[in-house]
């Protein structure tokens, strides 16, 4: 039992984990789990051990009030070893009203410690047949703290609303319908979909326990809009009634009609067929309201929703800190040395050439990919010109919001290798253009690592990969 514990929140217990593990099992969002739910959170980790006689002890274990189910705070004290906290008490409580109601998303990670796990005897952890140091707690392990000195921060919501209505520091423009219909159109060719939930993991708390991830259509996303202009409260239950009616009408329109119409003039029609006005002003609450609701819908958290947008307004590519830990552990093969987070080990020139011959982007006449011997090179010219690629980055970054943002820093230091984050941004940003039709390719870099990252992933399971050092 303890290591099934230590595979759920590790030596501290993350409540937030354990409640968005409970929500993802709870198929029927029924706020309890059946004898089954219960049992796929363990099978999916190792199913050849957790068969029926295993799996109805520890089911019994949890079900601390022997109704048959088990609930999300039984699940928690159960993990924990000890009694949910009050506070943590009528949270879940009002997370079970919200998962029938669906009337709140968007709120706060809850992140608390437990102060100690249930101790067990010395024969109770030898029947056990599980290891801690075999399964670890993911989430958790991302959670080694390390310095971010030298990271650019995350864009935020209030920081791309002035991108998208500031020039030169001074508010150019409304937002209006019709330029975030073009914005969200261009986002959908860059990369924004379902590969994103699917191949990098998400916060726990985007709509935990809801329906499957949705592929926002231009029109689904103008009639959530219309949604909020005809009920600013309106939950993600009443966005999926209204994505819902839309699938329906689009389900009816006659073929090779699709959702996401290619044509501005074609787009336009469209949402003016919707009843909506193209000239109407998207306000700032309004805004953030909308993208909680996309961000829900899809199932992607508001950090990688809005690097795709940061990326169709100033050509910047921001990569969001869970995108770069998948690229290092699944395109790099990179492993965290013992007590360091994994984004402070370095990628090198030979990490470099061999993860592009692993992907596929060699090639020796350069149609449609890069010669083996211009990788060493472009390499080293992206670590020389680091500092001035930063700089060029925060021009991006703060030029059209002027005095509002901080001033780009000048750089000077020489840079060896690539260590972090931005760096691992900039590397990426530099080989998406340099590879030959990239825009009729992979249109962006968070496009282009989608595929690194599928194709990382079906030559994992084929057993095909060679683990670079």
């Amino acid at each position: 039992m303890e290591d099934v514990q230590s595979v759920l929140v590790g030596e501290k217990a993350d409540i937030a984990l354990i409640k968005a593990t409970f929500h993802e099992a709870d198929k029927n969002a029924d706020g309890k789990l059946s004898r089954e739910e219960f049992g796929n959170i363990l099978q999916a980790l190792n199913p050849k051990q957790w068969t029926k006689d295993p799996l109805d002890k520890l089911f019994e274990a949890a079900d601390a009030n022997s109704n048959g189910h088990v609930e999300c705070e039984e699940l928690v004290n159960w993990v924990l070893g000890g009694k949910m906290d009050q506070d943590d008490a009528s949270d879940s409580d009002m997370e079970s009203s919200s998962s029938s109601s669906g009337s709140s998303i968007g709120d706060d990670e809850i992140d608390a410690e437990a102060e100690g796990v249930a101790s067990q005897t010395a024969a109770e952890r030898a029947d056990t047949t599980l290891s801690r140091a075999s399964i670890k707690s993911a989430h958790l392990q991302r959670k080694i703290s390390r310095s971010k000195k030298h990271e650019e921060p995350p864009t935020t919501l209030q920081e791309i609303y002035e991108l998208l209505t500031m020039r030169d520091g001074r508010i150019g423009a409304r937002l209006m319908l019709e330029d975030f219909v073009d914005i969200f159109h261009e986002m959908k060719l860059d990369g924004l979909g379902p590969s994103i939930p699917r191949l990098i993991p998400q916060a726990p708390n985007v709509a935990p326990g809801r329906r499957e991830a949705e592929d926002l259509s231009v029109l689904e996303m103008a009639c959530i809009f219309k949604l909020l202009q005809e009920n600013p409260e309106a939950s993600l239950d009443d966005a999926f009634l209204v994505i819902n009616a839309e699938k329906e009408r689009q389900s009816t329109r006659p073929l090779p009609w699709t959702a996401d119409v290619g044509s501005r003039a074609d787009r336009r029609n469209e949402v003016k067929a919707l009843g909506l006005d193209l000239q109407a002003a998207i306000g700032y609450k309004k805004f953030c309201r909308l993208m909680e609701l996309i961000s829900a819908a899809m199932r992607i958290d508001m950090e990688n929703l809005l690097s795709v947008m940061v990326w169709v307004r100033t050509t910047r590519f921001e990569m969001t800190e869970e995108m770069a830990i998948a690229v290092m552990e699944r395109t790099f093969l990179k492993v965290a040395s013992q007590g360091c987070h994994i984004l402070d080990t370095p990628v090198s020139e030979n990490d470099f050439v061999r993860a592009a011959h692993s992907m596929g982007i060699i090639d020796s006449t350069e149609k449609w990919g890069i010669a083996h011997g211009k990788l060493a090179i472009l390499f080293s010219n992206i670590l020389r010109h680091m500092p001035r690629l930063r700089l060029e980055r925060e021009r991006k970054r703060y030029t059209d919001r002027g005095s509002l943002g901080k001033r780009p820093r000048r750089r000077k230091h020489a840079h060896r290798r690539v260590v972090g984050r931005t760096q691992l941004a900039i590397l990426f940003e530099e080989l998406f253009k340099r590879i030959p039709s990239t825009r009729l390719t992979y249109r962006s870099p968070t496009k282009l690592i989608l595929t690194f990252l599928e194709k990382a992933d079906s030559a994992g399971e084929g057993g095909q990969r060679i683990r670079l050092k």
